[in-house]
């Protein structure tokens, strides 16, 4: 590498991820702490028993963390920085994907809202669980030596855990006074939660949005997008017009994802701090439910 804008986003690279390592440590420091008694986070917990939302957001943020030891690790090796061509990418998709949906349900100022916010999570989770068992079903009937019986009796497990779910989080929503329809709608699709929370500080939303799509196209194999996205020297050209070419990652997008990445990790990790220790302020009455305007579902991007 000697492009000079290369050689200073590479700097610009390793100081961001010494910022986001340094985050990670902060929290660290909290992932084992529970909230305090008479926190907005403890009062979210009363209201979420035995889904507790503070359990919810740091199995994200959990994820998160896990992902930035990766990204580390990967990226400097004996203490120099080495940029691979695609392997980081995945990483960074999912800081940005778990960080953000921390934001989402941590974000609100209002309890009721972060309360609806962590049990429509709950919901899609529930469905996602419910997608990958039936994979697994599929699985165990076309390679398995699974019996009939066996996966029947799988199956009566999910659907039970499913219910009880769902009866749970039904219950919850009413105590909370919360419209049902709202609740039961689930996560908004992913590009629409990074618009949302990825305003916050200096990233606009929209930019957010755009830079999580790019990466998560980087993590899937396009010889379209392995040439466009990445930095290509050409070494020589042969009679029929053939390009000898060197490839490697685009230092530019790798600052950009690391920069979205970092914002929205600590964001969250300060949101987390504040609301574990920020005394809870009862809300005023919420006005009696009314039902639900119906609405088509919404669809999901394709790499949600």
């Amino acid at each position: 590498m000697t492009d000079k804008g290369d050689l200073d986003l590479t700097e610009q690279v390793l100081r961001r991820l010494s910022m986001m390592v340094a985050a990670n440590a902060r929290y660290d420091e909290l992932r084992g702490a529970e909230p305090l008694p008479h926190s907005q986070l403890a009062e979210d917990d009363r209201a979420t028993a035995w889904l507790n939302l503070s359990h919810q957001v740091r199995s994200y943020l959990n994820l998160a963390s896990d992902m930035v030891r990766a990204l580390e690790r990967l990226l400097i090796v004996d203490d120099t920085f080495q940029l691979p061509l695609h392997a980081h990418y995945p990483l960074l998709r999912s800081i940005i994907e778990a960080s953000a949906q921390a934001l989402w349900v941590l974000e609100p100022e209002s309890h009721r809202e972060r309360v609806q916010r962590s049990l429509r999570a709950r919901i899609t989770e529930q469905k996602w669980d419910d997608d990958m068992h039936a994979e697994v079903v599929k699985s165990g009937i076309l390679f398995g030596q699974a019996t009939a019986e066996f996966l029947a009796a799988g199956q009566a497990k999910i659907d039970e855990r499913r219910e009880t779910l769902r009866a749970k989080v039904r219950e919850l929503s009413d105590n909370a006074g919360l419209v049902w329809g709202t609740t039961a709608s689930g996560l908004p699709a992913t590009v629409t939660i990074l618009r949302n929370v990825g305003k916050l500080g200096d990233v606009p939303g929209e930019y957010a949005a755009s830079i999580w799509r790019l990466i998560s196209g980087l993590t899937h194999p396009s010889a379209s997008r392995a040439t466009h996205y990445s930095s290509v020297e050409i070494l020589s050209e042969d009679s029929n017009g053939i390009l000898s070419t060197r490839i490697s990652a685009s230092v530019d997008w790798t600052h950009s994802a690391l920069l979205l990445a970092l914002t929205l990790y600590a964001s969250a990790i300060t949101k987390y701090r504040v609301r574990r220790t920020k005394p809870h302020a009862p809300e005023p009455h919420a006005p009696e439910d009314r039902p639900a305007p119906t609405r088509a579902p919404e669809k999901r991007h394709a790499d949600d």
